[in-house]
């Protein structure tokens, strides 16, 4: 094969290994309770909060640009 070739296949494989760990990170982190709901305006796409209002604890989901919560209750 062409050396150049080999070259972009090398590097589209590091680039993957690297987003693969990011993915890892991103799912193996622990999340910060917080006290106030996020804003329209906050966070992108996927991204999930976790907020305690009154003696309840919430998950927020960002889809599509909008909010989406559940209220959580213990196991």
């Amino acid at each position: 094969m062409n050396r150049k070739l080999l070259e972009a296949i090398a590097d589209m494989q590091d680039e993957m290994d690297m987003d693969k760990r990011e993915v890892r990170h991103q799912m193996s982190s622990h999340k910060k309770i917080e006290l106030t709901p996020p804003n329209s305006s906050q966070g992108a796409s996927g991204d999930v909060k976790l907020v305690e209002t009154s003696g309840k604890v919430y998950q927020y989901i960002k889809i599509k640009s909008e909010w989406y919560k559940i209220e959580l209750e213990k196991a």
